[in-house]
């Protein structure tokens, strides 16, 4: 008997060190207060520099910049390196709002970092209607393949004392593929309205990944405010 309760007491000891023994990944995180800008002038290019530690995901990370008030500027794409820093050449045409997020090798995506940028500095981006809530708040996938779907709903929840005029939902820039099949013109207080994203790319499309910003602006009776939701499309 006493052997017995041996082998399981050691039993016991080995899972627990299994347990203890395997670390988990932390999670994909962007720092806003380790980013900066450095050099040129306004109207002109500029470095976005993040510190060591600014990004963590899983190696190798890369940090994505989406300039929401000039559309045709592509989302820009750097390395992280291992430290967590990351370096990444911008234009602005004045004093734009910029998305940032990083993603992981794994695929997994920090929570979006949304600045008011130029050569001189940054600032955070400031929101109006506060009462009014997007779900999903970050990101939605659409793509081909297991575990992925053609189609996609965005929700508009007002929480506002007051309607809420949707006066646009676009895409920042075109995301092969990807078309807006509904959105709501308005939507009432304490209601919510539906928009509908559905992803049905060319067949001879290259399988891959592209990432972008769908936009929504609105309106109360006072106050201005927009909405960005980085869309993820993918041909698998």
């Amino acid at each position: 008997m006493t052997a017995l309760l041996r082998a399981l007491g050691l039993v016991a000891l080995l899972a627990l060190a299994g347990c203890v023994g395997t670390p988990q990944p932390d999670p994909p995180n962007l720092a806003p207060e380790r980013l900066r800008v450095m050099g040129g002038e306004r109207g002109g290019s500029f470095l976005l520099i993040g510190d060591p530690g600014a990004a963590i995901a899983s190696a190798p990370a890369e940090v994505l910049v989406a300039n929401l008030d000039a559309p045709a500027m592509p989302v820009r794409i750097a390395p992280v390196a291992a430290d967590g820093s990351f370096s990444i050449e911008l234009t602005t045409l004045a004093i734009d709002e910029l998305r940032i997020w990083v993603r992981g090798a794994d695929g997994e995506r920090s929570a979006p970092v949304d600045v008011l940028a130029d050569p001189l500095g940054l600032a955070p981006a400031v929101r109006a209607l506060l009462c009014l809530r997007v779900e999903p708040h970050d990101l939605v996938v659409l793509g081909t393949g297991a575990g992925s779907g053609a189609r996609e709903v965005i929700t508009l929840v007002n929480e506002c004392d007051e309607d809420v005029t949707v006066e646009s939902v676009a895409l920042r820039a075109p995301v092969s593929g990807v078309e807006i099949e509904a959105a709501p013109t308005s939507v009432a207080a304490g209601a919510s309205a539906a928009i509908e994203l559905r992803f049905l790319p060319d067949e001879s499309a290259p399988a891959g990944l592209v990432e972008d910003v769908l936009l929504v602006t609105v309106a109360g009776d006072t106050e201005r405010d927009r909405r960005a939701v980085i869309v993820a499309a993918e041909v698998r």
